[in-house]
């Protein structure tokens, strides 16, 4: 088992309200590493700081419950990944 850390840009991406919305299960993007993740890996999900008043840092814990794939996106987040833009 291996430990990931996934970022997600505030300024891009409302990840706290993503996270709010979801039910026991995340949808993440992978764009490096995709060979590697492996059901049973941890993942930390890292907020960076953005321009807003949050700060950065660890905003959840996670477990890869299933392979990485390709899919569609979710049509719940079309749009959001350029909040603040």
């Amino acid at each position: 088992m291996a430990t990931w850390i996934f970022q997600g840009n505030p300024n891009t991406f409302d990840i706290d309200g993503y996270l709010e919305q979801c039910d026991s299960s995340v949808t993440w993007l992978v764009r490096q590493h995709a060979k590697d993740i492996v059901v049973d890996d941890t993942v930390f999900l890292w907020r960076s700081e953005g321009d807003g008043e949050l700060s950065g840092g660890v905003v959840a814990e996670l477990q890869v419950v299933e392979p990485v794939r390709v899919q569609a996106d979710d049509p719940a987040l079309i749009g959001r990944e350029n909040l603040g833009q």
